[in-house]
């Protein structure tokens, strides 16, 4: 009996360590996209906090251009401004990273508040990985 239970924690610490193998180099990897994300999006909301819209625009990637020209998204922001007053910050409040494929296809949706002078509004900010870089992709208002 003894024999037994000796096997099955050699078999139980094999399949742990398996899992850690496998696991550790995908922590590492999520680790460093989502330094990445946050370099990428706090690049982005700096520049709409500036009003400095074509360098927020860049931000974006090609679906994003695709389906909102410059001049609407400049409408978008000055519409925006107009109800609830200048925009002084833009601070994440969660994220959700996650890649999968091979190669693998990223994708991360940002739970952000934008603080007005009037009123903060929640967006779910979503990026993905374009060409190697964290591109803006669409937002919407919580």
């Amino acid at each position: 009996m003894k024999r037994h239970w000796k096997w099955l924690l050699v078999v139980l610490v094999a399949v742990m360590l398996a899992a850690l193998a496998y696991a550790i180099p995908q922590f590492l990897r999520l680790s460093r996209e989502a330094r990445e994300v946050d370099r990428a999006f706090a690049g982005y909301g700096t520049a709409l906090v500036g009003q400095r819209y074509a360098d927020a625009y860049r931000f974006g990637g090609h679906e994003f251009a695709d389906a909102l020209s410059y001049d609407q998204f400049v409408q978008q922001q000055r519409e925006l401004e107009q109800h609830f007053g200048r925009l002084k910050s833009v601070q994440s409040v969660g994220y959700h990273i996650s890649g999968k494929g091979n190669p693998y296809l990223w994708s991360a949706v940002i739970a952000a508040d934008f603080v007005f002078e009037k009123r903060t509004v929640r967006f779910d900010v979503a990026l993905q990985k374009e060409n190697g870089q964290w591109v803006l992709y669409g937002y919407k208002e919580e």
